[in-house]
């Protein structure tokens, strides 16, 4: 479903997946065409048993706590995708991070996704433009505020 939404914008896009688990949405957004993934998980042997199903594409990997990061990046993401485990971040922690540490484009997507009775925080640096419902999950699609 993410990506039929996404559709065209993720071609070229430079995408970051952060709690990637398994690098599921990482590893898809570059067969759909990104031009670069940066993986970010504390636990990456998942992620390491799959990504030799991209070995000849543009991609970083970095094995540590999100909330603990502190990135020095001249990368501007395109699309930011946010997967944390369900129940153990809050939401406004993770944004606080995404926004003091990621580089954002003026147009970033950053899809949040978790369980469907977790209680979202919202960030006053970010709106929420679109919110769906698959299964036992949500999907919130923000945007930086400028």
């Amino acid at each position: 479903m993410i990506f039929s939404i996404l559709s065209t914008d993720i071609v070229d896009a430079s995408v970051i997946d952060i709690f990637c688990g398994t690098g599921a949405f990482g590893i898809e957004a570059i067969s759909r065409g990104a031009k670069f993934v940066a993986f970010i998980d504390r636990n990456v042997d998942s992620l390491k048993a799959n990504i030799n199903l991209i070995s000849d594409k543009e991609y970083t990997i970095t094995k540590k706590d999100f909330l603990k990061l502190n990135i020095t990046s001249s990368i501007a993401y395109d699309i930011v995708f946010i997967d944390p485990p369900y129940g153990v971040y809050s939401s406004k922690s993770v944004l606080d991070v995404v926004h003091n540490n990621i580089l954002l484009t003026d147009n970033s997507t950053i899809i949040y996704e978790e369980f469907y009775k977790t209680e979202f925080q919202s960030h006053d640096q970010f709106n929420i433009y679109d919110e769906r419902r698959a299964g036992d999950t949500t999907l919130r699609f923000l945007s930086k505020k400028i």
